[in-house]
């Protein structure tokens, strides 16, 4: 079960560096893409925004399925418990 727990710890950071990466990645573009065309700071704040409910979407799915892969192991767990007793 720790090494359950320390799996998830490493998804959940690893989303959670993908997101920054990503987020520094697109404001990078917007910036480059503002010598060419105007890019409000609005507009930045906006795609930051996005892209951040976007990951924020994807780690609540990780919690879910974590969390409903947990009550799968226990109910086997109590399962094959009470099939011993």
């Amino acid at each position: 079960m720790v090494v359950f727990v320390e799996r998830f710890v490493v998804v959940v950071e690893n989303v959670a560096q993908a997101c920054n990466e990503f987020t520094t990645h697109v404001v990078n573009l917007l910036r480059e893409q503002s010598r060419t065309r105007p890019v409000a700071p609005k507009e930045i704040d906006r795609m930051v925004n996005i892209v951040r409910r976007k990951f924020t979407a994807i780690e609540l799915q990780l919690k879910q399925s974590t969390c409903e892969a947990v009550l799968v192991l226990r109910s086997k767990f109590l399962d094959a418990r009470s099939a011993v007793v």
